[in-house]
């Protein structure tokens, strides 16, 4: 494991804004894919903001899913999992964060959503994970990834830099879905 630390800091609201228009994306492809099914836009609701929820779906059979989206526009072939939203204030003798309760868990690592919606923007490619079994391999496998410090108007978080044709491997089809072209897709409806 390598720590990257290159002390770019982030705008706050550029990221948002960013977060924004991919959640604004996958809703559409959401009402493209399920025109029957009632969609719930929950990400102002405080008890779904605590669990990382962006959308509530209730299909027609009655079955309710829980989606949190991610975005992205690094074009670098890995996800960046966020692993600490404010990184502790201890480590070990090898550099690793000592969960003591300083740190707030990263969403990835906390979200209690039933999927993962993460969306690579500059490549318009979505991939869909279950999010139980994608957060039990991340955390049995996070410390052998790449770590890198994210600076963002104040807070020092953290993510694990992991390649997407390695977690694909690790997660397997049933586990991780990808989707090319969402955008015309969504044109297409």
């Amino acid at each position: 494991m390598t720590l990257m630390d290159d002390k770019k800091i982030y705008n706050m609201n550029d990221q948002v804004k960013q977060g924004k228009t991919g959640e604004e994306k996958i809703l559409q492809l959401l009402k493209v894919r399920h025109p029957e099914a009632k969609i719930e836009d929950v990400r102002n609701v405080q008890k779904y903001r605590t669990d990382d929820i962006d959308f509530v779906i209730t299909l027609p059979s009655k079955q309710t899913k829980t989606i949190e989206v991610k975005t992205d526009s690094y074009t670098t072939g890995n996800f960046a999992l966020e692993e600490w939203s404010t990184n502790p204030k201890n480590t070990d003798e090898f550099g690793e964060f000592i969960e003591d309760g300083s740190g707030s868990i990263g969403c990835f690592r906390k979200t209690k959503a039933d999927y993962i919606y993460y969306y690579f923007s500059e490549w318009d490619l979505l991939f869909v994970m279950r999010t139980e079994p994608a957060q039990e391999w991340f955390e049995e496998a996070r410390h052998t990834f790449e770590r890198s410090n994210v600076y963002n108007e104040g807070y020092k978080g953290s993510i694990r830099k992991v390649l997407i044709g390695e977690m694909q491997m690790a997660l397997g089809n049933n586990n991780i879905k990808e989707y090319k072209n969402i955008t015309k897709e969504i044109e297409n409806g």
